[in-house]
């Protein structure tokens, strides 16, 4: 196969070469993605809620609050799903709206540690035009606020798959419909019982259970560790199984990785979890390399899933002395394109996913 002299950079970003910031890796996703607007409208005819709050509290917890979902629109561009403020405070000001009173007598904090919009699949409808199924995770927590302290009240572990034309008007459905089902939940308990009988938490203990789940070397490493990651325990840990390794690059661009066999003899592998150059981690999927990001406590890929018949485009990361590495993406002729856009990687299980 033969490659292209000329060799478009179809998008980059200078990422620092250690620990790359959360700013480098926002400035990526929003030079990559276009943004799609969420908008929580309260439902004029929803049933009265008891007047038990006065106030609502939302603090978001979550691994990115920088948005709520990544997903593809119709043209196969991506787009980043975002409310017009913090999710905090959308979440906040709908909650207050819909759910305090100022007859009530508790105060309500809800902790964010889940939500997000993702593609489910696409279905072809009786007009052959295309909806979208989506699928939105949920995970909320609540506490009464007792002066300085916090009654842990209940929590709520959901998640919804519906159709709709888009993921904005998901979300503007979905989300008051599960914080209904949520604000429900919480009327249902005897705030008065609980707040007399339950043991009560400082914030700080809040914030650290929530915090809990980055307690992990990688999280603050700021050196990363060479080597082929075996699982993903390896790289959480920032410590690679197999130093000894050998990466190519093909015809087409793509990273080959060589690891020795028990004689010691080199061959090809596309089965390792993932690789770390020294300066930048990767993960294979569907046997190639593609590298790996962080935002805040996320970690996101860059990556594909498949190849269509076009012109192909890959990505490539170049190092800059003095500067860091860069991103880029090399065109080359061969009937074949990879299509190339952001997942969301599950440090936990490994899984790379929308």
């Amino acid at each position: 196969m033969r490659s292209n002299l000329l060799i478009p950079l179809f998008c980059g970003l200078v990422i620092h070469s250690l620990g790359q910031s959360s700013d480098d890796g926002q400035q990526f996703i929003k030079k990559r993605c276009s943004t799609e607007y969420v908008t929580l409208r309260l439902d004029p005819n929803r049933p009265p809620f008891p007047p038990e709050l006065f106030h609502i509290t939302v603090q978001d917890l979550r691994r990115d609050t920088s948005r709520i979902g990544l997903v593809n629109d119709r043209r196969r561009d991506q787009q980043e799903v975002v409310f017009h403020v913090p999710a905090a405070k959308q979440l906040d000001d709908y909650l207050n709206a819909g759910y305090s009173s100022p007859n009530g007598k508790h105060d309500l904090l809800v902790v964010i540690k889940e939500l997000w919009i993702s593609e489910a699949r696409r279905l072809q409808n009786y007009l052959t035009a295309y909806d979208e199924s989506w699928h939105i995770a949920f995970l909320l927590e609540a506490y009464l606020k007792d002066s300085d302290r916090y009654i842990p009240l209940t929590f709520f572990d959901t998640a919804m798959t519906a159709s709709a034309i888009n993921s904005s008007v998901m979300a503007e459905h979905g989300i008051p419909e599960l914080l209904s089902a949520f604000m429900d939940k919480i009327a249902s308990f005897d705030l008065d019982y609980d707040l007399a009988v339950k043991k009560p938490v400082t914030w700080q203990q809040i914030d650290s259970f929530g915090r809990i789940r980055y307690d992990y070397p990688m999280d603050t490493a700021t050196k990363l560790v060479r080597g082929v990651y075996a699982n993903v325990q390896e790289f959480r840990n920032n410590r690679p199984s197999l130093t000894n390794y050998e990466l190519s690059k093909d015809g087409s661009g793509d990273l080959g990785l060589r690891i020795p066999d028990a004689d010691g003899q080199m061959y090809y592998t596309r089965s390792v979890w993932g690789l770390c150059d020294g300066q930048q981690r990767y993960v294979m999927m569907d046997g190639s390399l593609f590298p790996i990001f962080s935002i805040q406590h996320q970690y996101y890929v860059f990556g594909s899933t498949h190849l269509s018949h076009k012109s192909i485009h890959v990505p490539y990361i170049l190092p800059i002395t003095g500067v860091g590495v860069f991103f880029g993406q090399t065109s080359f002729s061969d009937g074949a394109e990879r299509h190339l856009r952001f997942f969301r990687l599950n440090e936990k299980s490994g899984r790379v996913t929308n």
